[in-house]
């Protein structure tokens, strides 16, 4: 019964749930490995990838938003970085980016970015 419209990132949770970035709708979309799709977060602007790391935690590009968003696994807001056009490293607010899309997420939890229109590949590191 769900419709998607222009789905432009997809990633799989660790208990099998795939996590969904449904750009127009300007929200992730999670569908339960029963087939249930819930909608986990909204206020985006075209959000364009998501990665999901061992806890369930989601990151987001929000690339209308120039930020990063993290997740917890229930779609509350943990941190972000970004939120202003540029090319900038910083802590949280104070990094800038420019469109950024692609999001995976390393072997040791650290987040990496593609920062598209800056044409860099960015890390987002989150500490406890």
């Amino acid at each position: 019964v769900a419709t998607f419209s222009n789905v432009s990132g997809i990633a799989l949770g660790p208990d099998g749930s795939l996590f969904i970035a449904d750009q127009p709708n300007n929200s992730i979309r999670r569908i339960d490995p029963l087939g249930t799709v819930t909608t986990v977060a909204q206020g985006f602007r075209f959000p364009s990838a998501v990665a999901v790391n061992k806890s369930g935690e989601i990151f987001v590009s929000d690339t209308g938003n120039n930020r990063v968003v993290l997740l917890s696994p229930k779609g509350v807001v943990i941190a972000e970085a970004g939120g202003t056009q540029g090319a900038a490293d910083g802590t949280g607010r104070q990094a800038q980016f420019f469109n950024p899309a692609g999001v995976a997420i390393g072997p040791a939890g650290t987040a990496f970015v593609t920062d598209s229109t800056n044409a860099i590949l960015r890390s987002v590191e989150v500490s406890p």
